[in-house]
């Protein structure tokens, strides 16, 4: 009896121990036992026409890391577990929709995403010459593609706005629209208002073609002699400078090359001897100018000349001929 007694108490020990581990592996184990669920998502993220962006990154809450795509938009993801965004992320793109949720298994996650296209920005330059004033005021601003600025110019008291060089809508009216489809340097130009006054020419054949051209073959003349004058034909007369034809403002055809005089023997012929066009730089009216056999070198006064239609110079000594870029009215040219 006593031997069997032992036995018993030794399986009773026993059966306690036993009861203790299991006790305390669920314990550890959590209290229903169960191992979380996972699952797995994937899809595409494409662009607007339907083919895959690589390298975009998928971000997913909660700790779950990131995925990329690859060569074909394509991404998968296993182990997400409850609910997750995914956001996909690639610099300049933005993608549509900007994040999805899920919270099972899926296979049609699929993003579209679409170039950022930064605006164009283009400078303007805006300067003033002589007295008065501009709204922008002058100075440099930055303006995007397709901007459409209101220039408007105000004189300064006993001056006149005459017009603007550069690219604008209207040269002569004092408020005008600028495109900016291109960087552009903008100048409001000012004079004095008119005030009539004698007026010189530094050579004697220049002022005979004039005064012939005008009716008045003696006396003194005057800016308002000349005001009105738009075509001058001072072919052929031996004029070897320009200065003062600066006042023939309003001036539109100018005709300088050599004459022949109804002959096709070159001894009949006569010539200017022209080689500085500097006084022509303001006659911003100019349409027509012939200056062919002269001596000219220098076309950069012509660069502001935006009306001229017609233009021709041949057997001249010009080689540079980039000052003719900004002439946008240009149809015409011969200078070979």
């Amino acid at each position: 009896m006593i031997w069997r007694c032992k036995i018993k108490r030794s399986k009773e020990k026993v059966g306690i121990l036993l009861l203790t581990f299991v006790f305390l592996a669920f314990i550890f184990a959590g209290c229903d036992g169960v191992e979380p669920e996972t699952y797995f998502v994937s899809g595409q993220v494409l662009d607007n026409k339907g083919v895959g962006i690589e390298g975009v990154m998928l971000n997913f809450s909660g700790g779950f890391g990131t995925a990329e795509t690859d060569e074909n938009g394509k991404w998968s993801k296993p182990g997400l577990e409850g609910t997750v965004t995914i956001t996909p992320v690639k610099e300049g793109w933005t993608f549509e929709p900007e994040n999805l949720e899920v919270s099972a298994e899926a296979v049609d996650v699929d993003f579209v995403g679409e170039i950022v296209v930064s605006a164009i920005k283009y400078t303007l330059k805006i300067k003033v010459e002589g007295e008065g004033k501009v709204d922008p005021p002058e100075g440099v601003y930055d303006y995007e593609e397709g901007d459409e600025v209101q220039l408007e110019a105000t004189p300064e008291e006993d001056w006149a706005f005459s017009h603007w060089v550069g690219d604008v809508e209207e040269q002569d009216a004092a408020a005008t629209t600028v495109i900016m489809d291109e960087d552009k340097t903008i100048k409001a130009v000012f004079e004095k208002e008119f005030e009539d006054h004698p007026i010189e020419f530094n050579d004697e054949n220049l002022e005979k073609a004039i005064r012939e051209a005008i009716g008045k073959m003696e006396g003194e003349l005057f800016l308002s002699d000349v005001i009105d004058l738009e075509e001058l034909n001072a072919r052929g007369r031996e004029i070897e400078s320009l200065e003062g034809i600066q006042h023939l403002q309003n001036i539109k055809m100018l005709y300088l090359q050599h004459d022949r005089h109804d002959s096709v023997d070159r001894k009949d012929w006569t010539y200017n001897k022209i080689e500085d066009l500097a006084p022509l730089k303001k006659l911003i009216s100019l349409e027509a100018l012939n200056f062919r056999y002269n001596k000219v070198s220098d076309i950069s006064p012509l660069e502001n000349l935006t009306s001229l239609e017609w233009l021709v110079f041949w057997h001249n000594e010009v080689v540079d001929i980039s000052p003719l870029e900004n002439l946008i009215s240009l149809e015409i040219l011969h200078f070979w």
